[in-house]
Protein backbone atom coordinates (compact mmCIF):
# COMPACT_ATOMS: atom_id res chain seq x y z
CA UNK A 1 0.00 0.00 0.00
CA UNK A 2 2.68 2.11 0.81
CA UNK A 3 4.27 1.33 -3.00
CA UNK A 4 0.89 2.51 -4.22
CA UNK A 5 0.78 5.67 -2.21
CA UNK A 6 4.63 6.57 -3.32
CA UNK A 7 3.35 5.89 -6.91
CA UNK A 8 0.22 8.12 -7.32
CA UNK A 9 2.14 11.14 -5.45
CA UNK A 10 4.68 11.02 -8.02
CA UNK A 11 2.18 10.85 -10.86
CA UNK A 12 0.83 13.75 -9.65
CA UNK A 13 4.27 15.61 -8.76
CA UNK A 14 5.16 15.18 -12.08
CA UNK A 15 1.68 16.64 -13.64
CA UNK A 16 0.48 13.62 -15.00
CA UNK A 17 -3.40 13.32 -14.33
CA UNK A 18 -4.52 10.48 -12.24
CA UNK A 19 -7.81 9.43 -12.75
CA UNK A 20 -8.00 11.04 -17.17
CA UNK A 21 -11.35 9.48 -18.74
CA UNK A 22 -13.05 10.03 -22.05
CA UNK A 23 -15.97 11.66 -22.70
CA UNK A 24 -18.03 10.44 -25.87
CA UNK A 25 -19.54 13.26 -27.99
CA UNK A 26 -22.64 12.97 -28.45
CA UNK A 27 -23.08 9.29 -26.86
CA UNK A 28 -22.80 11.05 -23.43
CA UNK A 29 -22.29 14.86 -23.92
CA UNK A 30 -24.61 16.12 -26.84
CA UNK A 31 -21.81 19.13 -28.29
CA UNK A 32 -18.42 19.40 -28.14
CA UNK A 33 -18.52 22.50 -25.96
CA UNK A 34 -20.25 20.25 -23.64
CA UNK A 35 -17.97 17.74 -23.85
CA UNK A 36 -15.12 19.94 -23.32
CA UNK A 37 -16.72 21.93 -20.35
CA UNK A 38 -17.56 18.26 -18.55
CA UNK A 39 -13.66 17.12 -19.05
CA UNK A 40 -11.13 17.87 -16.59
CA UNK A 41 -7.36 17.92 -16.33
CA UNK A 42 -5.96 14.68 -18.55
CA UNK A 43 -9.36 13.95 -20.35
CA UNK A 44 -10.06 13.16 -23.66
CA UNK A 45 -12.98 14.27 -25.93
CA UNK A 46 -13.64 11.65 -28.26
CA UNK A 47 -15.84 12.38 -31.19
CA UNK A 48 -17.94 10.47 -33.17
CA UNK A 49 -18.32 10.22 -37.05
CA UNK A 50 -20.76 12.79 -38.36
CA UNK A 51 -21.04 16.87 -38.87
CA UNK A 52 -21.18 18.75 -36.09
CA UNK A 53 -22.96 22.28 -36.31
CA UNK A 54 -24.48 25.11 -34.25
CA UNK A 55 -24.86 26.23 -30.79
CA UNK A 56 -22.21 24.14 -28.88
CA UNK A 57 -20.27 23.27 -32.13
CA UNK A 58 -18.62 26.72 -32.68
CA UNK A 59 -16.05 28.80 -31.36
CA UNK A 60 -14.89 26.35 -29.21
CA UNK A 61 -12.63 27.14 -26.06
CA UNK A 62 -11.61 26.38 -22.15
CA UNK A 63 -9.36 27.75 -20.09
CA UNK A 64 -5.98 25.87 -19.87
CA UNK A 65 -5.24 27.45 -16.56
CA UNK A 66 -7.67 24.42 -15.10
CA UNK A 67 -7.14 21.55 -16.88
CA UNK A 68 -5.35 20.36 -20.37
CA UNK A 69 -7.22 18.47 -22.57
CA UNK A 70 -7.67 16.03 -26.27
CA UNK A 71 -10.05 16.64 -28.99
CA UNK A 72 -9.60 13.68 -31.26
CA UNK A 73 -12.06 11.97 -33.67
CA UNK A 74 -12.87 8.28 -33.29
CA UNK A 75 -12.14 7.63 -37.19
CA UNK A 76 -10.11 10.67 -38.24
CA UNK A 77 -10.78 14.13 -39.81
CA UNK A 78 -12.47 12.71 -42.81
CA UNK A 79 -15.54 10.76 -40.89
CA UNK A 80 -15.51 14.64 -38.54
CA UNK A 81 -16.90 17.79 -39.39
CA UNK A 82 -16.63 20.87 -37.57
CA UNK A 83 -19.02 22.76 -39.78
CA UNK A 84 -19.42 26.53 -38.91
CA UNK A 85 -21.62 27.20 -41.14
CA UNK A 86 -19.99 30.93 -41.60
CA UNK A 87 -21.36 31.33 -37.85
CA UNK A 88 -17.54 31.55 -36.33
CA UNK A 89 -14.30 30.16 -36.12
CA UNK A 90 -13.33 26.38 -34.84
CA UNK A 91 -11.63 27.07 -31.86
CA UNK A 92 -10.51 30.19 -29.93
CA UNK A 93 -7.84 29.71 -28.13
CA UNK A 94 -6.51 31.99 -25.55
CA UNK A 95 -5.73 30.35 -22.16
CA UNK A 96 -2.08 29.51 -22.64
CA UNK A 97 -2.43 26.02 -23.86
CA UNK A 98 0.31 24.13 -24.49
CA UNK A 99 1.78 20.66 -26.31
CA UNK A 100 -0.43 18.67 -23.45
CA UNK A 101 -3.51 20.26 -25.36
CA UNK A 102 -4.34 18.50 -28.24
CA UNK A 103 -6.70 19.37 -31.61
CA UNK A 104 -6.42 15.80 -33.48
CA UNK A 105 -8.29 14.59 -36.58
CA UNK A 106 -11.01 16.68 -37.26
CA UNK A 107 -11.93 18.42 -40.98
CA UNK A 108 -12.83 22.48 -39.92
CA UNK A 109 -14.72 23.80 -42.44
CA UNK A 110 -16.44 26.99 -43.36
CA UNK A 111 -15.43 28.97 -40.28
CA UNK A 112 -15.28 32.68 -40.62
CA UNK A 113 -13.24 34.83 -38.45
CA UNK A 114 -15.45 38.05 -39.37
CA UNK A 115 -13.98 41.31 -38.02
CA UNK A 116 -15.49 44.31 -35.95
CA UNK A 117 -13.74 46.79 -35.01
CA UNK A 118 -11.49 47.15 -33.18
CA UNK A 119 -11.49 43.32 -32.53
CA UNK A 120 -9.52 42.41 -35.51
CA UNK A 121 -8.02 38.96 -34.61
CA UNK A 122 -8.18 36.44 -37.49
CA UNK A 123 -7.91 32.25 -37.72
CA UNK A 124 -10.42 31.51 -39.91
CA UNK A 125 -10.39 27.49 -38.45
CA UNK A 126 -8.38 28.08 -35.33
CA UNK A 127 -7.25 31.30 -33.34
CA UNK A 128 -4.03 31.01 -31.11
CA UNK A 129 -3.63 33.97 -29.07
CA UNK A 130 -0.69 33.75 -26.64
CA UNK A 131 -1.10 29.84 -26.97
CA UNK A 132 1.01 26.75 -27.94
CA UNK A 133 -1.37 23.71 -28.39
CA UNK A 134 -1.13 20.63 -30.66
CA UNK A 135 -3.20 20.63 -34.09
CA UNK A 136 -2.38 17.55 -35.66
CA UNK A 137 -4.19 15.22 -38.16
CA UNK A 138 -6.93 17.59 -39.37
CA UNK A 139 -8.17 19.25 -42.53
CA UNK A 140 -9.04 22.60 -42.34
CA UNK A 141 -10.58 24.11 -45.79
CA UNK A 142 -13.02 27.11 -46.82
CA UNK A 143 -12.44 29.14 -43.95
CA UNK A 144 -11.96 33.07 -43.78
CA UNK A 145 -10.41 35.29 -42.24
CA UNK A 146 -11.68 38.97 -42.41
CA UNK A 147 -14.98 40.75 -42.65
CA UNK A 148 -15.91 39.51 -46.15
CA UNK A 149 -14.58 37.44 -49.18
CA UNK A 150 -15.52 40.11 -51.55
CA UNK A 151 -12.84 42.61 -49.18
CA UNK A 152 -12.65 46.15 -50.29
CA UNK A 153 -9.57 48.87 -49.58
CA UNK A 154 -11.84 50.09 -46.56
CA UNK A 155 -12.60 46.31 -45.26
CA UNK A 156 -11.79 45.60 -41.72
CA UNK A 157 -9.40 43.02 -42.03
CA UNK A 158 -8.08 39.71 -40.48
CA UNK A 159 -5.36 37.43 -40.80
CA UNK A 160 -4.39 33.88 -41.03
CA UNK A 161 -7.65 32.20 -43.33
CA UNK A 162 -7.35 29.02 -41.58
CA UNK A 163 -4.90 29.47 -38.48
CA UNK A 164 -3.58 33.13 -36.85
CA UNK A 165 -0.81 32.74 -34.41
CA UNK A 166 0.08 36.09 -32.22
CA UNK A 167 0.93 37.05 -29.04
CA UNK A 168 4.36 34.64 -28.72
CA UNK A 169 2.10 31.50 -29.67
CA UNK A 170 3.76 28.42 -30.11
CA UNK A 171 1.64 25.91 -32.13
CA UNK A 172 2.67 22.62 -33.15
CA UNK A 173 1.50 22.41 -36.45
CA UNK A 174 1.63 18.72 -38.22
CA UNK A 175 0.30 16.34 -40.30
CA UNK A 176 -2.52 18.91 -41.80
CA UNK A 177 -4.26 19.53 -45.33
CA UNK A 178 -4.91 23.17 -45.44
CA UNK A 179 -6.81 24.04 -48.49
CA UNK A 180 -9.20 26.66 -49.88
CA UNK A 181 -8.72 28.92 -47.25
CA UNK A 182 -8.45 32.66 -47.75
CA UNK A 183 -7.75 35.68 -45.67
CA UNK A 184 -8.39 39.45 -46.99
CA UNK A 185 -5.02 40.91 -45.55
CA UNK A 186 -2.55 38.13 -44.79
CA UNK A 187 -1.84 34.92 -44.39
CA UNK A 188 -4.25 33.15 -46.78
CA UNK A 189 -2.92 29.19 -44.89
CA UNK A 190 -1.80 30.40 -41.16
CA UNK A 191 -0.10 33.80 -40.20
CA UNK A 192 2.45 34.14 -37.67
CA UNK A 193 2.84 37.63 -35.95
CA UNK A 194 3.83 39.28 -32.77
CA UNK A 195 7.10 36.91 -32.05
CA UNK A 196 5.10 34.06 -32.40
CA UNK A 197 7.23 30.29 -33.24
CA UNK A 198 6.14 26.64 -33.29
CA UNK A 199 6.38 23.97 -35.29
CA UNK A 200 5.00 23.60 -38.86
CA UNK A 201 5.27 20.30 -39.83
CA UNK A 202 4.24 17.82 -42.60
CA UNK A 203 1.52 19.50 -43.90
CA UNK A 204 0.07 19.96 -47.14
CA UNK A 205 -0.74 23.64 -47.85
CA UNK A 206 -2.82 23.77 -50.70
CA UNK A 207 -4.34 26.53 -53.17
CA UNK A 208 -4.83 29.16 -50.22
CA UNK A 209 -4.97 32.71 -50.73
CA UNK A 210 -4.72 36.12 -49.46
CA UNK A 211 -5.49 39.59 -50.48
CA UNK A 212 -3.78 42.60 -48.88
CA UNK A 213 -0.84 44.61 -48.73
CA UNK A 214 0.72 41.99 -46.67
CA UNK A 215 1.08 39.27 -48.59
CA UNK A 216 1.69 35.67 -47.81
CA UNK A 217 -1.08 32.98 -49.46
CA UNK A 218 0.26 30.36 -47.95
CA UNK A 219 2.22 30.89 -44.92
CA UNK A 220 3.23 34.66 -43.79
CA UNK A 221 5.57 35.85 -40.87
CA UNK A 222 5.56 39.24 -38.90
CA UNK A 223 7.15 40.86 -36.38
CA UNK A 224 10.14 39.02 -35.32
CA UNK A 225 8.23 35.67 -35.66
CA UNK A 226 10.41 32.38 -36.09
CA UNK A 227 9.14 28.92 -36.09
CA UNK A 228 10.25 26.23 -37.67
CA UNK A 229 8.56 25.62 -41.16
CA UNK A 230 10.02 21.81 -42.00
CA UNK A 231 8.97 19.29 -44.80
CA UNK A 232 6.05 21.07 -46.13
CA UNK A 233 4.59 20.98 -49.33
CA UNK A 234 3.17 24.49 -49.76
CA UNK A 235 1.72 24.97 -54.03
CA UNK A 236 -1.00 26.76 -55.74
CA UNK A 237 -1.62 29.55 -53.43
CA UNK A 238 -1.66 32.88 -54.70
CA UNK A 239 -1.48 36.92 -52.83
CA UNK A 240 -2.44 39.43 -54.37
CA UNK A 241 -2.78 43.45 -53.85
CA UNK A 242 -6.68 44.29 -54.22
CA UNK A 243 -6.04 45.32 -58.04
CA UNK A 244 -2.46 44.58 -58.24
CA UNK A 245 0.04 41.59 -57.81
CA UNK A 246 1.01 40.56 -54.16
CA UNK A 247 3.47 39.69 -52.40
CA UNK A 248 4.83 36.13 -51.47
CA UNK A 249 2.91 34.00 -52.93
CA UNK A 250 4.30 30.71 -51.20
CA UNK A 251 5.38 32.35 -47.88
CA UNK A 252 6.60 35.92 -47.22
CA UNK A 253 8.72 36.80 -44.38
CA UNK A 254 8.98 40.17 -42.98
CA UNK A 255 11.27 41.20 -39.76
CA UNK A 256 11.34 38.00 -39.14
CA UNK A 257 13.91 35.12 -38.67
CA UNK A 258 12.60 31.33 -39.58
CA UNK A 259 13.95 28.09 -40.83
CA UNK A 260 12.78 27.01 -43.81
CA UNK A 261 13.95 23.31 -44.31
CA UNK A 262 13.04 20.32 -46.56
CA UNK A 263 10.24 21.87 -47.87
CA UNK A 264 8.55 22.04 -51.70
CA UNK A 265 7.17 25.31 -52.65
CA UNK A 266 6.00 25.03 -56.26
CA UNK A 267 3.51 26.28 -58.44
CA UNK A 268 2.68 29.15 -56.39
CA UNK A 269 1.72 33.12 -57.56
CA UNK A 270 1.65 36.74 -56.59
CA UNK A 271 -1.28 37.42 -59.67
CA UNK A 272 -4.03 39.64 -60.00
CA UNK A 273 -5.47 39.21 -63.82
CA UNK A 274 -2.16 40.40 -65.71
CA UNK A 275 -0.87 42.25 -62.79
CA UNK A 276 2.54 40.47 -61.30
CA UNK A 277 3.72 40.67 -57.72
CA UNK A 278 6.76 39.86 -56.32
CA UNK A 279 8.31 36.42 -55.04
CA UNK A 280 5.90 34.03 -56.33
CA UNK A 281 7.38 31.48 -54.20
CA UNK A 282 9.16 33.38 -51.03
CA UNK A 283 9.16 37.24 -50.68
CA UNK A 284 11.65 38.20 -47.76
CA UNK A 285 11.20 41.85 -46.49
CA UNK A 286 12.91 43.62 -43.40
CA UNK A 287 15.50 42.01 -41.34
CA UNK A 288 16.58 39.52 -39.83
CA UNK A 289 16.06 36.98 -42.51
CA UNK A 290 14.87 33.14 -42.66
CA UNK A 291 17.59 30.04 -42.80
CA UNK A 292 16.31 28.33 -46.19
CA UNK A 293 17.79 24.65 -46.87
CA UNK A 294 17.33 21.74 -48.98
CA UNK A 295 14.25 23.45 -50.71
CA UNK A 296 12.34 23.15 -53.83
CA UNK A 297 11.37 26.38 -54.93
CA UNK A 298 10.08 25.83 -58.58
CA UNK A 299 7.34 27.11 -61.12
CA UNK A 300 5.85 30.09 -59.24
CA UNK A 301 4.55 33.06 -60.83
CA UNK A 302 5.67 37.07 -60.11
CA UNK A 303 7.81 40.02 -61.94
CA UNK A 304 10.85 38.79 -64.22
CA UNK A 305 13.49 37.70 -61.77
CA UNK A 306 11.42 37.65 -58.64
CA UNK A 307 9.04 34.53 -59.06
CA UNK A 308 10.95 31.95 -56.94
CA UNK A 309 12.96 33.88 -54.46
CA UNK A 310 12.45 37.22 -53.82
CA UNK A 311 14.96 39.39 -51.45
CA UNK A 312 14.57 42.84 -50.77
CA UNK A 313 18.27 43.81 -49.72
CA UNK A 314 20.69 42.54 -51.87
CA UNK A 315 24.03 44.11 -50.36
CA UNK A 316 23.06 41.66 -47.43
CA UNK A 317 24.24 38.05 -47.54
CA UNK A 318 21.06 35.60 -47.44
CA UNK A 319 21.48 32.31 -45.80
CA UNK A 320 20.37 29.77 -48.72
CA UNK A 321 21.92 26.47 -49.49
CA UNK A 322 21.83 22.89 -50.44
CA UNK A 323 18.12 23.73 -52.61
CA UNK A 324 16.58 23.97 -55.99
CA UNK A 325 15.72 26.95 -57.52
CA UNK A 326 14.15 27.75 -60.67
CA UNK A 327 16.32 30.46 -62.44
CA UNK A 328 19.12 30.49 -59.35
CA UNK A 329 20.09 33.58 -57.60
CA UNK A 330 19.25 36.77 -59.18
CA UNK A 331 20.74 39.63 -57.85
CA UNK A 332 21.45 38.40 -54.31
CA UNK A 333 24.67 37.24 -52.60
CA UNK A 334 24.01 33.81 -50.34
CA UNK A 335 25.95 31.42 -48.27
CA UNK A 336 27.05 28.61 -50.09
CA UNK A 337 25.64 29.78 -53.75
CA UNK A 338 28.10 26.11 -55.12
CA UNK A 339 25.20 23.93 -53.34
CA UNK A 340 22.27 25.52 -55.39
CA UNK A 341 21.14 23.62 -58.49
CA UNK A 342 18.87 25.26 -61.12
CA UNK A 343 17.56 22.15 -62.84
CA UNK A 344 14.05 20.87 -63.15
CA UNK A 345 13.46 18.59 -60.23
CA UNK A 346 11.28 16.45 -62.43
CA UNK A 347 7.84 16.05 -60.07
CA UNK A 348 6.22 12.81 -60.74
CA UNK A 349 2.70 14.34 -61.74
CA UNK A 350 1.93 18.16 -60.63
CA UNK A 351 -0.71 18.16 -62.34
CA UNK A 352 -2.44 16.31 -60.38
CA UNK A 353 -0.79 17.74 -57.29
CA UNK A 354 1.86 14.43 -57.16
CA UNK A 355 4.79 16.43 -56.16
CA UNK A 356 7.11 13.08 -55.57
CA UNK A 357 10.79 13.30 -57.03
CA UNK A 358 10.50 10.73 -60.32
CA UNK A 359 13.90 8.80 -60.70
CA UNK A 360 16.03 10.99 -62.79
CA UNK A 361 15.05 14.15 -60.20
CA UNK A 362 18.54 16.07 -59.54
CA UNK A 363 17.56 16.34 -55.82
CA UNK A 364 17.89 12.90 -55.16
CA UNK A 365 20.80 12.29 -52.34
CA UNK A 366 21.32 16.32 -53.37
CA UNK A 367 20.38 17.50 -49.47
CA UNK A 368 23.03 18.80 -46.96
CA UNK A 369 25.20 15.94 -46.01
CA UNK A 370 24.85 17.46 -41.81
CA UNK A 371 20.98 16.71 -40.90
CA UNK A 372 21.89 17.53 -37.35
CA UNK A 373 19.53 20.23 -35.90
CA UNK A 374 17.18 19.74 -39.08
CA UNK A 375 13.87 19.41 -36.77
CA UNK A 376 13.52 16.71 -39.98
CA UNK A 377 10.52 14.27 -39.11
CA UNK A 378 10.68 10.43 -38.82
CA UNK A 379 9.23 10.09 -42.58
CA UNK A 380 8.13 12.14 -45.45
CA UNK A 381 4.21 13.11 -46.74
CA UNK A 382 4.37 9.89 -49.09
CA UNK A 383 5.08 8.05 -45.68
CA UNK A 384 8.69 7.39 -47.27
CA UNK A 385 11.62 7.59 -44.66
CA UNK A 386 12.79 10.74 -44.55
CA UNK A 387 16.56 9.38 -44.28
CA UNK A 388 18.02 7.25 -47.01
CA UNK A 389 21.12 5.47 -46.78
CA UNK A 390 22.33 8.23 -44.59
CA UNK A 391 21.46 11.34 -47.68
CA UNK A 392 18.44 13.00 -47.54
CA UNK A 393 17.10 14.43 -50.79
CA UNK A 394 15.96 18.28 -51.54
CA UNK A 395 12.66 18.95 -50.98
CA UNK A 396 9.34 17.45 -49.08
CA UNK A 397 10.03 14.04 -50.45
CA UNK A 398 12.07 11.42 -50.18
CA UNK A 399 12.92 9.17 -53.45
CA UNK A 400 10.90 6.25 -53.37
CA UNK A 401 12.73 3.56 -55.98
CA UNK A 402 9.05 2.31 -56.26
CA UNK A 403 6.97 5.04 -56.39
CA UNK A 404 7.77 5.91 -59.79
CA UNK A 405 5.98 3.11 -61.41
CA UNK A 406 3.07 3.07 -58.63
CA UNK A 407 2.47 6.18 -59.93
CA UNK A 408 2.15 5.59 -63.15
CA UNK A 409 -0.72 3.45 -62.90
CA UNK A 410 -2.40 5.13 -59.95
CA UNK A 411 -5.44 6.10 -62.31
CA UNK A 412 -6.04 2.45 -62.84
CA UNK A 413 -6.41 1.78 -59.53
CA UNK A 414 -9.14 1.27 -56.58
CA UNK A 415 -9.27 1.12 -53.02
CA UNK A 416 -8.17 -2.13 -51.66
CA UNK A 417 -6.92 -3.94 -48.65
CA UNK A 418 -5.12 -6.89 -48.84
CA UNK A 419 -4.89 -9.95 -46.52
CA UNK A 420 -2.02 -9.25 -44.35
CA UNK A 421 1.28 -12.04 -45.29
CA UNK A 422 2.19 -14.05 -43.74
CA UNK A 423 -0.85 -15.31 -42.25
CA UNK A 424 -0.52 -16.79 -39.77
CA UNK A 425 2.33 -14.87 -38.23
CA UNK A 426 4.50 -14.82 -35.74
CA UNK A 427 5.57 -11.87 -34.57
CA UNK A 428 5.95 -9.75 -37.51
CA UNK A 429 3.43 -9.55 -40.67
CA UNK A 430 3.04 -7.02 -43.60
CA UNK A 431 -0.14 -5.46 -44.65
CA UNK A 432 -1.01 -4.03 -47.74
CA UNK A 433 -3.10 -1.30 -48.95
CA UNK A 434 -3.89 1.05 -52.00
CA UNK A 435 -4.71 4.65 -52.33
CA UNK A 436 -5.96 6.31 -55.73
CA UNK A 437 -6.81 9.58 -54.70
CA UNK A 438 -5.16 12.01 -52.25
CA UNK A 439 -6.43 11.50 -48.39
CA UNK A 440 -5.65 11.18 -44.69
CA UNK A 441 -5.88 7.21 -43.80
CA UNK A 442 -5.41 5.31 -41.02
CA UNK A 443 -4.78 1.54 -40.46
CA UNK A 444 -5.81 0.27 -36.84
CA UNK A 445 -5.32 -3.03 -34.89
CA UNK A 446 -8.08 -3.91 -32.91
CA UNK A 447 -9.17 -7.22 -30.79
CA UNK A 448 -12.49 -9.19 -30.84
CA UNK A 449 -14.24 -7.20 -28.60
CA UNK A 450 -13.52 -4.15 -31.00
CA UNK A 451 -10.63 -3.08 -28.25
CA UNK A 452 -8.32 -0.53 -30.11
CA UNK A 453 -4.87 -2.18 -29.99
CA UNK A 454 -2.44 -0.05 -31.97
CA UNK A 455 -2.45 2.03 -34.87
CA UNK A 456 -0.16 2.06 -38.05
CA UNK A 457 -0.93 4.36 -39.91
CA UNK A 458 -2.17 7.96 -39.49
CA UNK A 459 -1.50 10.38 -42.36
CA UNK A 460 -2.46 12.17 -45.58
CA UNK A 461 -1.36 10.06 -48.30
CA UNK A 462 -0.84 10.27 -52.04
CA UNK A 463 -2.04 8.03 -54.79
CA UNK A 464 0.02 4.69 -55.00
CA UNK A 465 0.43 1.39 -53.14
CA UNK A 466 1.94 1.32 -49.82
CA UNK A 467 3.25 -1.68 -47.43
CA UNK A 468 3.01 -1.34 -43.39
CA UNK A 469 5.10 -3.93 -40.88
CA UNK A 470 3.25 -4.74 -37.54
CA UNK A 471 4.98 -6.13 -34.99
CA UNK A 472 2.96 -8.00 -32.75
CA UNK A 473 5.51 -9.24 -30.64
CA UNK A 474 3.87 -7.96 -27.66
CA UNK A 475 0.63 -9.45 -27.86
CA UNK A 476 -0.36 -13.19 -26.75
CA UNK A 477 -1.63 -15.58 -29.77
CA UNK A 478 -5.33 -14.85 -31.27
CA UNK A 479 -7.37 -13.20 -34.02
CA UNK A 480 -7.21 -9.69 -34.55
CA UNK A 481 -8.60 -6.97 -36.59
CA UNK A 482 -7.39 -4.46 -38.69
CA UNK A 483 -9.15 -1.51 -40.04
CA UNK A 484 -8.50 1.00 -42.91
CA UNK A 485 -10.00 4.31 -43.39
CA UNK A 486 -9.48 6.76 -46.62
CA UNK A 487 -12.00 9.06 -47.10
CA UNK A 488 -15.29 7.32 -47.73
CA UNK A 489 -13.73 4.32 -48.05
CA UNK A 490 -13.25 1.80 -45.08
CA UNK A 491 -12.45 -2.06 -44.82
CA UNK A 492 -11.85 -4.59 -41.67
CA UNK A 493 -9.87 -8.12 -42.38
CA UNK A 494 -8.63 -10.65 -39.73
CA UNK A 495 -5.47 -11.94 -38.88
CA UNK A 496 -4.09 -14.42 -36.76
CA UNK A 497 -1.03 -14.21 -34.57
CA UNK A 498 -0.07 -17.96 -33.80
CA UNK A 499 2.92 -18.38 -30.78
Amino acid sequence: MKKFIQFIFLLHFIGIPIYAEIIHVPSEQPTIQAGIDAATDGDTVLIADGSYSGNGNVNLQWNSTNKHIVIQSVNGAPHCVIDCEYKGRGFILNSEQDDRDIIDGLTITNGWAKTVYPILTGGGAILCDGTSPQISNCNLIHNIAGDSVNSTLNSYYADGGAIECINSSAPIIINNVIRNNFANHTGGGIHYGDRSSGVVKNNVLDNNRNYGCYGGGGIALHSESNPTIVNNQITNNNSRYYSKGGYGGGIICMNSNPFIINNTIANNSTLNGDSLGQGGGIRIRGLPSPIIKNCIIWNNTAQDSLENLDFQYPQWTLDVSYSDIEGGLYNMNVTSPSTILTSDPHFLDPNHDNYQLGPSSPCINAGTPDTTGLYLPEYDLAGNPRLSNGSIDIGAFEYNPGSHIVEKTTRNLSYGLEQNYPNPFNPNTKIRYVIPTSSAVTIKIYDLLGQEIETLVNEYKFPGEYTVEWDASHLSSGIYLYRITAGDYSETKKLILQR
